[in-house]
């Protein structure tokens, strides 16, 4: 269970370190809906970073197989968020119903 760094995950880090700054940046203005469902998009796109990298990093396959786990749920999650965004940004909010997204997230 050794996590091995390389150059390749610069790219990783500079989506994780820009991801962090958009959540913090509009963390403080998350009581509007669309601002909710950004701060969901870019945190799931965050979750996929760090997972991505740990996956990538360590040896041993049964803490791969759990990265890859948790790598699937924000996988799943960003489709799901991009189309809630899609639908508040131009004001279509017969699209959204709860049920529909809870059973997007249950199909998974």
């Amino acid at each position: 269970m050794t996590f091995t760094f390389s150059i390749y995950y610069f790219p990783f880090i500079v989506s994780m370190l820009l991801s962090a700054f958009v959540i913090i940046s509009i963390w403080r203005i998350r009581n509007q809906p669309i601002i909710k469902t950004i701060l969901y998009l870019v945190s799931a796109c965050f979750l996929w970073s760090v997972a991505n990298m740990f996956e990538y990093g360590f040896n041993s396959l049964e803490i791969k197989s759990f990265f890859v786990g948790i790598e699937y749920i924000s996988i799943v999650s960003i489709p799901i968020a991009w189309v809630m965004l899609s639908a508040l940004y131009t004001e279509r909010y017969s699209l959204i119903k709860k049920r529909k997204f809870y059973y997007c997230q249950s199909c998974r």
